[in-house]
């Protein structure tokens, strides 16, 4: 008897797995958590939108944002 599967299910199958691990329901839970904080941030905040051009500005400016 021979048994054949594709890559493509295999991967999925190892993916399947992956997410249903205890370690990966762990981290999952917090995510809503962390969610919440980032729009909150936005709407109060307005993260959403910089007056600064550029990368290292715009962190910046949203370090500055975070720690007041």
């Amino acid at each position: 008897m021979t048994v054949r599967f594709k890559k493509k299910r295999y991967e999925r199958d190892c993916l399947r797995a992956k997410l249903a691990s205890k370690k990966y329901q762990k981290l999952k839970r917090t995510r809503p958590a962390i969610e919440g904080t980032f729009s909150a941030m936005k709407r109060s905040q307005g993260l959403d939108r910089f007056k600064v051009t550029g990368l290292i500005k715009a962190r910046c400016s949203s370090m500055f944002k975070a720690i007041g």
